[in-house]
């Protein structure tokens, strides 16, 4: 293999690894904004679920007053 050959082995390894490196940068982004979104949603649910019994509470509360 001569020097040539070496050289353009060595561009097509790191050609390759780039692409590699430019992927799993993608796929950590998407990894990242997927976590976030649950972590959100996880948020929502927990303030949708106070929010439910703090208004169970209150008409609990109403209906010993009209009582």
């Amino acid at each position: 293999m001569d020097r040539k050959d070496m050289k353009k082995m060595l561009a097509a390894i790191a050609v390759t690894a780039q692409e590699a490196a430019d992927e799993a940068r993608e796929k950590m982004h998407s990894a990242g904004q997927t976590l976030s979104d649950k972590y959100d949603e996880a948020k929502l649910n927990l303030a949708f679920s106070r929010t439910k019994t703090e208004q169970e509470r209150n008409f609990t509360d109403m209906g010993r007053i009209l009582l």
